[in-house]
This record gives C-alpha cells, structure tokens and sequence, in this order.
C-alpha cells in the first residue's frame, strides 16, 4: 500500500479557499478535491474543515456530501 506525505508547510485558509472554488460551477472539481483533502493528515483537515467554516460560514463535511457522491462514498 502507498503511502502519502502529508506536506509540512501549507495553509488551511488557501486551501478552504481553493476548496470553495472548486464548487464553483456545474459539478465539483474532484482533481482538486483529492489533491487537497487526500495529500493532508487528519490534524491538517481538521484545521481546513475549520477554516471552511469560518471563512464561508457553511459546514465543509455537508457540503462535501452535496458536490460529491458515488465513487467518493463508502458503502
């Protein structure tokens, strides 16, 4: 099994933002979905999730569940 490196220096506010601006549009940008959220380590989306929320007032996780679906999801 691979295993990911989590980068050491990043910033959860560029991130929640870049986040944001891949839900522009029609259907979300999951390239940058997964570059983000599958290249950082649980304290890291953690503070990401944070910043989300404080910066757009809207929960990250929520609306995760309503741009993405099927392929994302665990049965």
């Amino acid at each position: 099994m691979a295993t990911l490196t989590a980068p050491s220096h990043y910033s959860p506010v560029e991130d929640a933002e870049a986040l944001q601006k891949s839900f522009k549009g029609w259907g979300a940008d999951d390239k940058t979905i997964i570059a983000i959220l599958g290249h950082r380590n649980v304290d890291q989306r953690q503070k990401i999730r944070k910043a989300y929320e404080e910066l757009f007032q809207e929960d990250l996780i929520k609306r995760l569940e309503s741009e993405i679906s099927g392929d994302f999801e665990v049965p």
